[in-house]
């Protein structure tokens, strides 16, 4: 009984440090970049292949590099500095960020113009070391009727379906290099909205590939990269003990011999007052640590003598000096 009595005096005298917390990220300005995607290798393959027979058509700031049906073909996109943004932490470390493409769209067509899905302004989010990718989509779909019996008939207002969403889910790799950062986003696997499913039901951005993927049917979507010109100092560590603003300080000068000191102005008083002011501060916070500091013994004294009484070992020593 004691001990815990001890213990808890001594818990709640005890003097707390605060602990140093970590500096909160700084948003970067971005001011050019490009993002290099497929988008997905299975739904090109299928564009071109002999069942849809279709092909893509690009518009906006969109370059189109090597085989369209290969699997390092990609997209080139400009990064829309304005719509974008990117947190980076004093050691250079990416914490998270929406990188987003300028106005540009690839519009899908096949089956004699039955298919036609439209994907606009794709992005990469990451956050930490997640990163998910998607767009923008315009679709069509019609209730209860399957993809393959859609004519060019079907695309009319009321069936029309827009939005934005990821469908890729992958892991970010940051690298910063002075004022350049690039992101490697892998391993990106599709995940389908809630709602979509085998039986024909569609949601959000899964109308831009008529509900057709699934993490059991050709998951696979195409990794990304994406580099970034950020403005000079981003994330550069700061020296918080100098101001880079200040310059050398003049050496006070020592007056000669001959020389005979100078009144006081009425400047010089008042910092004279001011550093006066300042001592006295002083002392009064001096002397509240010491008061704080001989209360805090005082109670944990008081604390401890109590502790004493409750355990008996008062009433021994009393009745020892009876004897």
């Amino acid at each position: 009984m004691f001990k815990k009595i001890l213990v808890t005096a001594i818990a709640a005298t005890a003097i707390t440090v605060p602990q140093a917390t970590a500096a909160e990220a700084e948003s970067c300005t971005i001011e050019s970049g490009n993002f290099n995607w497929g988008v997905k290798h299975s739904w090109r393959s299928y564009i071109k292949g002999r069942i849809a027979n279709g092909g893509w058509e690009t518009t906006g700031a969109v370059k189109e590099n090597g085989d369209p049906t290969g699997g390092d073909f990609t997209f080139g996109f400009e990064v829309d500095p304005e719509a974008s943004t990117v947190s980076v932490d004093e050691a250079g470390n990416v914490t998270a960020s929406k990188i987003k493409a300028k106005d540009s769209s690839i519009t899908f067509t096949g089956h004699h113009g039955a298919l036609y899905s439209k994907m606009t302004n794709p992005f990469v989010q990451t956050e930490g070391d997640k990163a998910q990718l998607g767009s923008g989509y315009e679709a069509y779909f019609v209730e209860g009727k399957h993809m393959t019996q859609y004519t060019p008939e079907d695309r009319v207002e009321a069936n029309k379906r827009t939005g934005e969403g990821a469908f890729g889910h992958g892991k970010a790799q940051w690298n910063k290099d002075g004022d350049t950062l690039t992101l490697s986003a892998s391993d990106v696997m599709y995940e389908r909205q809630p709602g979509t499913n085998d039986s024909g039901d569609v949601e959000g951005v899964d109308f831009l590939f008529m509900g057709m993927y699934s993490h059991d049917y050709n998951p696979e979507v195409d990794s990304a990269q994406l580099t970034l010109k950020l403005a000079p100092g981003c994330g550069q560590k700061k020296d918080n003990g100098k101001d880079p603003s200040d310059g050398e300080k003049p050496n006070p000068q020592v007056p000669s011999e001959g020389e005979k000191p100078k009144p006081q102005t009425p400047s010089e008083d008042k910092n004279l007052s001011s550093g006066e002011s300042s001592s006295s501060s002083s002392k009064t916070t001096n002397f509240w640590n010491y008061f704080l500091g001989i209360a805090a013994i005082g109670s944990m004294i008081a604390i401890l003598w109590q502790a004493f009484v409750k355990s008996g070992a008062f009433d021994s020593a009393r009745a020892f000096f009876q004897r």
